[in-house]
C-alpha cells in the first residue's frame, strides 16, 4: 500500500533526526584527537600527542584535552624525557559570538599539571626553541581573557652555564587582578641557586601601556640581587621603571652571571635603576653604593650588538663613574693585585709600586669595546694618596687608548712627597 503525503513528509523528517540522535548516542569526541594533533604539531614545528578530547556544547563551549605530551624536536637524541607534557589543558570558546563574526573569543585558558623539561646538549643544542610551520593563525584575530596554572613545573638544565634548577609555577586570583608566582630552587654556575618571582597577568604582558609589575629576589651563592618595578613593555624587552640591589664578597663571582670579565673586589653593595631599551640595550642609572671602603656612583650603559645592529658584533660599554673617596686597596684587583688592606703583620716595602709586577690580562677586556669617564675626588692608598684623579680611556678592538684623553690628578698638597713612586 502506497504512503500518504504526511507519512511520506514524516518520514523525510524523521530520517535526519533520527540519524543525529544516533551520532549523539554513539558520538565519541577522541575521533577528532588526529585532527587536532595535526594542527597542534604543525603550530609548534613537533610531534603532539593527546590522550583523550572532550567537548561540552553551548554558548561557551568548553574543549578539554588530557594526557598531553609535546615532544622534542626531530634531531634531539639527548635524552627520551619529552619536552612538555600536560594533565589536563581546558579551554572556553565563544561559540557564539565566532558565530556571529566577532572573532574568536577565549574567556578562559586553564593549564593543570604542566611539566616542562628545557635542556641544552654541551654543543649548545636546545629542545626548547619552537619552529611553527607556516601560517596556522589565518586573518582571525584571538583574544585571550585570563590564563589559569596550577600545580605546574618546569626544569632547567644547561651544561655550559653549570645549571641545573628547577622552577615552581602557578597564577594566583583572576582577570587582570592575576598575578604569576615562580619560585626556583637548583644551580647556576655550579653555585646553589634559590629566586621567587612575582609577576602581574599573563595576558597584561602583551598591553605595552598597562605597565607589568615584577618583584624578583635571587640568591646565587653568595650573591644577592633583588628587582622591583614595573616594565611597560616586557614582551619587547623595553621600557623599565626598575629598581635594582646587587650585594655579594666580591665582584668576580659575577663573571658566569654576566658572561664577562670582572677583577676581584673587596664585598660590595650597588643599588639603583634599570632601563632597557630592546634587545639591544641595558642601562644602569642613579648607581650608587660601596665597594669595600670607597664609594662609587654614575651610569653604565651596554649596547649589545651596537655596530651597525650586526648580529654578533661586540658589545660597547660606556661608564661615566664618579667616587668622593677611594680607597686604593679596594681597586687592586683592577690593576692584577689582590684587593682588601695588607695583612697586619706585613712590612712595608720600600720598592712597592702603584702598578704591580702582576701581568694585567688586557686581552680579556676584548670581550667589549669599552669608553671609561672616572673622576675620583679623594683617592687613598699606602702609595699614592691623591685629590681630582680624572681617567679616560677606551678599550677597543683590545686595544687600550689613553692619547685621546689625558690622566689628570693631583698630589694631596697635606701629604709629603714621595719620591719613591714610579
Amino acid at each position: 500500500m502506497a504512503m500518504s503525503p504526511i507519512k511520506r513528509r514524516l518520514a523525510w523528517i524523521g530520517a535526519p533526526v533520527l540519524l543525529i540522535l544516533v551520532l549523539v548516542a554513539f558520538w565519541d569526541w577522541d575521533w577528532l584527537i588526529p585532527v587536532v594533533q595535526s594542527r597542534a604539531s604543525a603550530a609548534l614545528g613537533r610531534p603532539v600527542t593527546i590522550e583523550h578530547l572532550h567537548v561540552r556544547l553551548g554558548r561557551l563551549t568548553e574543549i578539554s584535552t588530557g594526557g598531553v605530551l609535546i615532544a622534542n624536536p626531530p634531531d634531539w637524541k639527548t635524552t627520551d624525557a619529552p619536552f612538555a607534557t600536560v594533565r589536563t589543558l581546558t579551554i572556553q570558546a565563544d561559540a557564539w559570538g565566532y558565530l556571529l563574526g566577532n572573532g574568536l573569543v577565549l574567556p578562559t585558558i586553564g593549564i593543570d599539571g604542566l611539566k616542562v623539561f628545557a635542556a641544552e646538549t654541551a654543543e649548545g643544542l636546545t629542545n626548547f626553541q619552537l619552529s611553527p610551520a607556516g601560517d596556522l593563525g589565518g586573518s582571525t584575530a584571538i583574544k585571550i581573557g585570563d590564563v589559569r596554572i596550577a600545580d605546574s613545573d618546569a626544569r632547567v638544565l644547561l651544561p655550559r652555564l653549570k645549571a641545573d634548577f628547577t622552577m615552581q609555577i602557578a597564577t594566583r586570583g583572576e582577570g587582570n587582578a592575576s598575578s604569576i608566582v615562580v619560585d626556583a630552587k637548583g644551580t647556576y654556575a655550579a653555585q646553589p641557586i634559590t629566586g621567587h618571582l612575582v609577576g602581574g597577568a599573563l595576558l597584561s604582558l602583551r598591553d605595552a601601556g598597562d605597565p607589568w609589575p615584577i618583584e624578583l629576589t635571587v640568591a646565587n651563592g653568595p650573591t644577592h640581587l633583588a628587582l622591583n618595578g614595573t616594565l611597560s613593555d616586557p614582551l619587547a624587552f623595553r621600557g623599565a621603571n626598575v629598581r635594582f640591589r646587587l650585594d655579594g664578597p666580591d665582584m668576580s663571582q659575577l663573571e658566569r652571571l654576566a658572561g664577562f670579565p670582572i677583577p676581584k673586589t673587596p664585598p660590595y653593595q650597588i643599588g639603583g635603576k634599570l632601563d632597557l631599551q630592546g634587545f639591544q640595550a641595558i642601562r644602569f642609572e642613579d648607581v650608587q653604593g660601596r665597594v669595600g671602603n670607597s664609594d662609587i656612583a654614575g651610569t653604565i650603559e651596554e649596547h649589545l650588538n651596537a655596530a651597525e645592529g650586526k648580529r654578533g658584533s661586540k658589545p660597547v660599554v660606556t661608564m661615566d663613574l664618579r667616587s668622593k673617596r677611594v680607597d686604593l686597596a679596594d681597586l687592586s684587583g683592577f690593576i692584577g693585585g689582590t684587593p682588601g688592606p695588607p695583612a697586619a703583620n706585613a712590612k712595608p716595602d720600600a720598592n712597592a709600586r702603584f702598578l704591580p709586577n702582576t701581568p694585567i690580562s688586557v686581552p680579556r677586556l676584548d670581550w667589549a669595546d669599552i669608553h671609561l669617564r672616572y673622576h675620583g675626588a679623594h683617592i687613598e692608598g699606602r702609595n699614592m694618596p691623591l685629590d681630582d684623579l680624572t681617567i679616560a680611556l677606551d678599550v677597543v678592538g683590545g686595544d687600550l687608548d689613553l692619547a685621546k684623553e689625558t690622566i689628570d690628578l693631583k698630589l694631596n698638597p697635606s701629604l709629603a712627597p714621595f719620591s719613591h713612586l714610579p
